[in-house]
């Protein structure tokens, strides 16, 4: 009897072998022995940072009670620190290094303005306009590789 011979064709290991194809799907992406390429980490770096970017200009609504130069701190920031993050993934001209520490940078002002409009504004539109986008940068950065 060969190899080939011994595989059972019966339903029941038909039906195991599909349940572990489904499952091998199902698992996370990030293992022990997989380490992300450099596309996926570009990928993600890029998404997280423009979904920060994004989530600055919640500050520019809703917060009636913040002076409007506080208000305007958070997209500006956004903007001119963190926009060379995910600029970083396309030209070559801005370090990745220089891109991490530009987004380290932000996210600390992103923190202190948020920290100045908590006495002003709700908590939530605090955290989702200046706290979160802060983390976000954060993780951002770390995804970009040299």
């Amino acid at each position: 009897m060969s190899k080939n011979e011994s595989v059972s064709h019966t339903p029941a290991a038909t039906s195991q072998s599909r349940l572990a194809r489904l499952l091998h799907l199902l698992e996370p992406t990030r293992d022990a022995n997989h380490t992300l390429g450099i596309e996926e980490r570009s990928g993600r770096a890029a998404k997280v940072g423009c979904v920060a970017i994004a989530l600055t200009a919640v500050s520019l609504f809703g917060i009636a009670e913040v002076p409007p130069p506080l208000r305007m701190a958070a997209p500006l920031i956004g903007l001119s620190l963190a926009l060379p993050l995910v600029l970083t993934l396309w030209l070559l001209a801005v370090l990745p290094r220089h891109a991490r520490l530009l987004a380290s940078l932000a996210a600390l002002a992103l923190t202190a303005v948020g920290a100045a409009c908590f006495a002003r504004a709700t908590a939530a539109q605090v955290v989702i306009a200046y706290f979160v986008p802060a983390f976000l940068l954060l993780l951002a950065g770390d995804h970009i590789s040299d």
